[in-house]
């Protein structure tokens, strides 16, 4: 989506210069830009709150320095005399004093202990902070949102939004929900009419893995065939009219139709796709009532936003949705969008290691895998000076920019193609490619596919809606994709990072008849799931709030794929209360790291070790087991954010020290410690040298 609005910045220090200084620290403009302390952040519904609270609003601010950025443009372009450079730095500075907000502040957490200390308070510039929140992604790497005293109370009182403060939650989920307001937004006008109803469940059977982990130590892992599933199959699903996609995309200034986009309001997160819902009355439904998740009739025909539960987290604190929106807006929370389907899909896109890894590929297999990339480099390099340039300037070669300055050997290459054989023009391609070429040695290699949002079925979602028992337009295996349709093509694969073993790798049949291209007909550019099968579980507990999924159909993938039965983890449940300020940082201690990418690197560093053994060995077998591990941990690891107990990967599996023989060993364990030897995870794989420099 267009950035929109201008980016905010402010300061973003380590706790340990708070605390070192006695919690009142001194901090220059320009020394914490030299010190790498100050941060941009685009436009969100938090940051325009602070600026209604503290000055003229946020709308004005935008105007003011979009015109002081025209001036200094103006001044920039003028003859370069000593008068202009003095009024170019005091322009500069007037947007610096605007565009910097030192209301809101980012704090990364060095020590637990320095966390206690900030919570008694300090000051930056005498200016005295009080904590407001963690988000989901900050706190993952220990960082907390402080805000200034002067604003905490009443922007913490409007991010409530006047809910009901006496329901019990998971501490970490209701910051969760209440940081929603921090996204990257940019708002958009209220619906006419806003429906919320609950969420659509489907039950059926399938043969899957079960990994149980609840107990520590060693997962339970068990095949069991005719699994009951209960799957959420709407999960971050919402519906919006072709009228109000429409005239939220003029509003986002986009001159198509978008097919979906990603919302915020008031504790609200999901996908609203477009889809004719109005039709559905008509020609499926033929009656116009629909009830909503409070009990409350309305008629279809006055809705063009259909939100579901699962989007709205906090929907059983307001007593109608009349009550939730009316005490949202009042609070200055608006519609908002953080992102938007594409006009189109890319027609290429890389693979990476993590899609490679479980592939038994042969040299052949390689070799055709290759075959296409080695081909465009040959062709940058050698071949067509005309390939060479769209490699060098392709984004930035169009007729007002060909001719701009600097005038480099690319120019030349477009006055004289023979330039191509200059030794410094070629050595500088080849130095330009080098990184593409080490980055391939890694797997990220460009096949035909793309990466697309997902979607639950808009029908299913409809026939619930109307009190039809759900079905859907697609069955068990059934996917849609009007990209890959209008290609022809009638089997994909699905991956979906972070991946640790081919279970996590979906084949879909394509579907392409009437009554779909007819009801996703506003859907084109998204890639539409089934309400019938395990593929969320199989992607690493995808959902509808706008994950995206990688499909390919590429043939070496394709014919190196099998059937594989869905990884079920059985999950945690956390306790619930009425969450206080030391519920808040209690949770967000134990939130502190991530640890999914250290867990996936496990599983590729076992990937290197499993190819050394017989597929019969035991040592095979217990890889295999070990592997199929890491799915559970890694959700367990997530799961740590929501208040949850982290599980830790046994150390046996991949730590040498744990494993060294000692002295006083029986003949049982050194028989153990002698196996986990030999199948020891504790080496990254070749390839990994191309992505971290310190390992050559």
């Amino acid at each position: 989506m267009k950035s929109l609005l201008n980016l905010r910045y402010l300061y973003k220090v380590h706790s340990k210069r708070i605390v070192e200084v006695g919690m009142n620290l001194t901090l220059d403009y320009n020394e914490a830009i030299r010190n790498q302390e100050v941060i941009s952040l685009a436009s969100s519904t938090t940051l325009r709150m602070i600026e209604d609270i503290v000055g003229e609003g946020w709308k004005e601010k935008e105007k003011k320095i979009n015109k002081t950025k025209k001036e200094l443009k103006e001044i920039i372009n003028k003859k370069k005399t000593n008068k202009n450079k003095k009024k170019i730095k005091e322009k500069q500075k007037e947007l610096n004093k605007l565009t910097f907000m030192e209301d809101y502040l980012c704090v990364v957490l060095d020590t637990k202990g320095d966390y206690d200390k900030l919570m008694k308070g300090f000051t930056i510039n005498g200016i005295p902070y009080k904590r407001l929140l963690a988000t989901s992604g900050g706190v993952k790497k220990s960082t907390v949102v402080f805000c200034s005293e002067r604003v905490h109370d009443q922007l913490y009182s409007q991010l409530n939004a006047e809910r009901n403060p006496e329901k019990k939650f998971v501490p970490a989920k209701l910051e969760a929900y209440i940081s929603l307001a921090c996204s990257a937004s940019y708002p958009v006008s209220t619906p006419k009419g806003i429906l919320v109803i609950g969420d659509v469940e489907t039950k059926f059977k399938d043969n899957v893995i079960e990994i149980n982990g609840q107990a520590g130590g060693r997962p339970i892992l068990q095949e069991i065939d005719d699994y009951d599933i209960k799957l959420s199959a709407c999960d971050g699903l919402g519906l919006m009219t072709p009228t109000l996609a429409k005239r939220w995309s003029e509003e986002v200034e986009e001159d198509y139709l978008i097919a979906g986009c990603c919302l915020r309001q008031a504790f609200t997160k999901g996908m609203i796709f477009t889809f004719d819902f109005h039709q559905f009355a008509d020609e499926v439904a033929h009656y116009e009532l629909v009830q909503d998740v409070w009990g409350n009739t309305h008629n279809i025909k006055d809705i063009e936003l259909v939100l579901i539960t699962s989007m709205l987290k906090l929907w059983d604190s307001y007593e109608s949705v009349d009550d939730w929106l009316e005490k949202s807006l009042r609070n200055h929370h608006t519609f908002a969008i953080t992102k938007i389907t594409p006009e189109h899909l890319d027609e290429e896109q890389t693979l990476n290691y993590q899609f490679l890894q479980s592939l038994d590929l042969s040299d052949e297999d390689i070799e055709e895998l290759c075959q296409p990339f080695l081909d465009t480099i040959d062709g940058i390099m050698n071949k067509d000076y005309r390939r060479s340039l769209l490699y060098l300037r392709g984004v930035d070669l169009k007729e007002k920019t060909v001719l701009r300055p600097p005038f480099d050997y690319t120019t030349a290459m477009m006055l004289d193609e023979s330039m191509l054989n200059d030794p410094y023009t070629y050595g500088k391609i080849k130095h330009n490619i080098k990184n593409r070429i080490d980055r391939a040695k890694m797997g990220v290699l460009p096949v035909r596919g793309n990466f697309s949002i997902i979607s639950g079925d808009p029908y299913l979602l409809c026939e619930y809606m109307f009190g039809f028992e759900p079905t859907g337009l697609l069955k068990a295996g059934e996917f849609y994709s009007k990209f890959w349709n209008d290609k022809g093509v009638t089997k994909t694969v699905a991956m979906r990072a972070p991946m640790t073993s081919h279970n996590n790798i979906q084949i879909c049949k394509m579907v392409n008849d009437e009554r779909v291209n007819k009801w996703y007909k506003y859907m084109d550019t998204v890639y539409i799931l089934n309400a019938w099968d395990t593929t969320c579980a199989k992607l690493n507990g995808a959902d509808m709030d706008g994950d995206t999924f990688f499909t390919t159909d590429n043939p070496v993938i394709l014919r190196n794929v099998y059937p594989t039965k869905a990884i079920m983890c059985v999950q945690s449940a956390s306790t619930k209360c009425v969450p206080t300020e030391k519920d808040f940082v209690k949770a967000n201690k134990r939130s502190f790291g991530n640890l999914v990418g250290t867990i996936t690197n496990y599983a590729t560093s076992m990937y290197t070790v499993i190819v050394n053994f017989d597929k019969d060995s035991e040592e095979y077998k217990e890889l295999e087991y070990r592997i199929a591990c890491m799915q559970d941990f890694q959700q367990n690891s997530i799961d740590m954010a929501k208040g949850i107990e982290y599980r830790p990967v046994p150390k046996e599996w991949y730590d040498w020290k744990v494993n060294k023989i000692l002295p006083e060993d029986d003949e049982e364990t050194i028989k153990t410690k002698e196996f986990n030897q030999r199948i020891l995870a504790n080496k990254k794989p070749y390839f990994m040298i191309y992505n971290y420099d310190k390992l050559k």
